[in-house]
């Protein structure tokens, strides 16, 4: 008798089991369906930010590049001053993104130092 109650018992946990795991991936699916929603629309507006970003760019280059050949002086000191400019557009884009991605800076800010201190001690 008790072999008939174990084995109705294992039936009935088995049929939970798999009904538990086939919720759980159910969940799963739509957890992950949300997550490439979101995800292609962050995208998508990244992509227009970015595209919106460089046409802010241009205007700005081409106002400037505008600007420099309507001064009064003769073409080379002009084509000195693009040079300047537009090496200093290069630079300091440069050195910020060195700065940012620096793995001393990323190691300080993230507390990952704080960490490895409170380990030494």
């Amino acid at each position: 008798m008790n072999f008939l109650k174990d084995f109705f018992f294992m039936f009935v946990r088995s049929f939970l089991y798999k009904k538990a795991a086939r919720s759980i991936r159910k969940k799963g699916v739509l957890a992950y369906l949300r997550a490439l929603q979101v995800l292609r629309k962050s995208l998508a507006g990244s992509v227009l930010l970015f595209v919106f970003l460089q046409l802010m760019v241009v205007g700005f280059t081409g106002s400037i590049v505008v600007g420099i050949f309507l001064i009064p002086q003769d073409l080379e000191v002009r084509l000195w001053i693009l040079f300047g400019v537009f090496g200093a557009f290069f630079l300091l884009p440069f050195m910020i993104l060195l700065f940012i991605f620096s793995e001393r800076v990323w190691y300080r800010l993230s507390g990952a130092e704080k960490m490895v201190a409170d380990l030494r001690e």
